[in-house]
């Protein structure tokens, strides 16, 4: 494998509609699509729906229309018959979100890909993580699965949305910024390791308030579970990739500040806020990306 330049997109919800709206003014610049500007290509979560979707060449204002538009059915809230209902059942249904990456992504499989695609998850019946790829699914059809389920496999975010297939859960718990797994990959394809340039993409943050748990156990805890669990990781990723490829390493990331960090709110006000920061960080060409 020659130059290998790498996709590598975050996971996290509703706000994968930044790096969606990014790569979407980027095509329209460019005129060139994702799909053709990388050898490879790989997200977690939201950001597997985004790989997924360049991919299989779907253009990314087609993406953009999606969480515009279907953003708020993917967050159905259950209706509990008795209030402690909400305790042991996930806070969305499942039912809602396959509809729609079954609307979204159609009878499209993994090997259908266009390019090198890698979406991992975590097998529940392994204590693993979890790979689909693109390229075992066009060698091997045992492996090959409908796109939809790759990312329903990808996006199932513990506490909101009940396991895939009851097995597998979100990615995010292992690889929230699936960057390292990407070059892992490429180096095990042939490339050369001062061959591999990544480009990845985070889904914004928020630095400001700091992590103060009222108590510290399960009730103080639980509503930092996922900034604790992701963040560190995220961020470790970043700092082993930098040290790694040097220059040929370029992180996107973009800081919402007053704006709600909330995975899960698909109001039009806050996609509309989300858009906003997009917009403000557009450049006319990302690094890493084919001129």
């Amino acid at each position: 494998m020659a130059g290998v330049k790498i996709l590598s997109i975050d996971g996290g919800g509703i706000r994968g509609i930044i790096p969606a709206v990014w790569l979407d003014r980027w095509e329209q610049q460019s005129g060139v699509s994702v799909a053709s500007a990388f050898e490879l290509i790989g997200g977690t979560s939201t950001g597997a729906l985004i790989a997924i979707c360049a991919a299989l060449g779907m253009p990314m204002s087609q993406v953009v229309r999606f969480y515009e538009q279907r953003g708020a059915a993917i967050f159905t809230r259950r209706e509990f018959p008795q209030t402690h209902d909400c305790l042991i059942h996930s806070k969305y249904g499942h039912e809602a979100v396959e509809s729609v990456l079954q609307e979204l992504l159609g009878a499209a499989k993994l090997s259908d890909a266009r390019c090198p695609l890698l979406v991992p998850c975590v097998d529940l019946d392994t204590r693993e993580a979890h790979f689909w790829k693109s390229d075992r699914a066009k060698k091997d059809a045992s492996f090959d699965a409908p796109m939809w389920f790759v990312g329903r496999c990808s996006t199932a975010a513990e506490l909101y949305f009940d396991p895939s297939a009851n097995r597998y859960t979100d990615g995010g718990t292992c690889a929230n910024n699936p960057a390292m797994c990407l070059v892992a990959e490429a180096l095990a394809s042939g490339a050369a390791l001062d061959a591999i340039s990544v480009l990845s993409l985070g889904t914004g943050e928020t630095r400001e308030q700091p992590i103060r748990p009222i108590n510290h156990g399960a009730t103080g805890w639980l509503p930092f579970i996922a900034d604790v669990f992701m963040d560190p990781t995220t961020s470790l990723v970043s700092f082993q990739c930098a040290q790694i490829l040097r220059e040929r390493y370029t992180r996107q990331q973009w800081q919402l500040g007053a704006i709600s960090p909330a995975m899960d709110d698909a109001s039009p006000a806050h996609i509309a806020a989300l858009k906003a920061v997009a917009l403000a960080s557009i450049s006319t060409q990302p690094q890493g990306a084919h001129q």
